[in-house]
């Protein structure tokens, strides 16, 4: 298994955090994932991924920022 992140975002005054990533393992995927945090812990989690057998820069080519 092989996890790279692209993108951290995190908002400290609505503890708020976003991460883009990549995931190996038997397959490869691209995903999103944000997390809210309270008292410390996250307490909220939503992910979406798709697999991709695709590089990163090409997968976001036509949406990069």
């Amino acid at each position: 298994m092989h996890m790279t992140w692209h993108n951290l975002i995190f908002d400290p005054a609505r503890q708020i955090g976003v991460g883009e990533y990549t995931f190996r393992y038997k397959f490869q995927t691209h995903g999103l994932v944000m997390v809210r945090i309270e008292h410390g812990l996250i307490t909220k989690w939503r992910e979406y991924e798709v697999e991709s057998n695709l590089p990163w820069d090409q997968f976001t080519a036509e949406n990069k920022f």
